[in-house]
């Protein structure tokens, strides 16, 4: 690779790992603060019960507040003693939550931007396939420039994501399909949607029955990208493809099912690495 296409590399991997630190930073606060509000007696207000009988991080994120209490300004400002073992943490609050979201809608299409820079100036085995995947980056980075909040943009959320993996799948075959390496991607999505993408759709339908059609159609054009990609035998663009599933299998359990732990850490670290493999896989 050229010295420019490597910095650009290193810009996206530096921007991908300030957003993963900021969404880190708030949920494992949130984790903190949950746990220290169930030892205190305190209780997160706003907090629903989730599928899996917990309280909702979800629902909790979107306040940031809960009942006074030990759980509210940490045990030593309550006058409360700490139970054994407990150590005090600085918690978020809406303030973190709002700086938090700030530095994702920034940086998330910077990191875009700086793998479409890169895909366009590396000398590739394959020129369709660059064109696919920079065709495909380039609908990510719509997806990035969308608002997050609420409903309202999610169908056109969903609508460029699905353009971006048919476009990954387009550009996977340029380079070859080994059946063997086919094979193996279809036993492992197979494997996938018994565990998770059957739940996943179960969950949508319950939820949100107008978005059950969308949810099908984006799970099985995800799985194709997935069997698409390991036909190529390419390592990178196997564990890129594969990390691209897990990210999107967590946001949609996050969204359908119940709220996962550490939920925005994970698909940001997904996401992030996902790409970066995806365009190393031009080479």
């Amino acid at each position: 690779m050229t010295p420019l296409a490597w910095t650009l590399l290193a810009v996206a991997a530096v921007l991908a790992v300030v957003d993963w630190v900021a969404l880190a930073r708030v949920d494992v606060g949130t984790a903190l603060r949950l746990r220290s509000g169930a030892a205190g007696g305190g209780r997160v207000a706003g907090a629903s019960e989730g599928a899996g009988g917990g309280a909702s991080l979800a629902a909790y994120a979107d306040t940031g507040h809960t009942d006074a209490g030990p759980g509210e300004t940490g045990y030593a400002e309550a006058g409360y003693a700490p139970p054994p073992g407990y150590e005090e943490a600085v918690y978020v609050g809406p303030d973190d939550l709002a700086r938090a979201s700030r530095t994702d809608r920034r940086t998330r299409p910077a990191v875009t931007l700086a793998l479409i820079a890169f895909a366009a100036v590396v000398q590739p085995a394959s020129r369709a396939e660059q064109a696919a995947f920079l065709a495909a980056l380039v609908l990510s980075l719509a997806r990035d420039l969308i608002s997050p909040d609420g409903n309202r943009w999610f169908p056109a959320a969903v609508t460029v994501s699905l353009g971006a993996h048919i476009a990954y799948i387009v550009g996977f075959q340029q380079v070859g399909w080994s059946w063997l390496w086919a094979a193996a991607g279809i036993v492992v999505v197979l494997v996938a949607a018994l565990a998770y993408a059957v739940r996943l759709v179960l969950g949508a339908r319950a939820a949100e029955p107008a978005l059950t059609v969308p949810v099908v159609l984006y799970v099985g054009v995800l799985s194709v990208m997935v069997v698409a990609a390991s036909a190529t035998g390419q390592p990178t663009a196997v564990a890129g493809a594969f990390l691209y599933y897990c990210a999107d299998a967590v946001a949609g359990w996050n969204r359908f099912r119940e709220p996962t732990p550490y939920a925005r850490a994970t698909i940001a670290v997904a996401y992030h690495l996902a790409r970066v493999l995806l365009v190393v896989s031009l080479l």
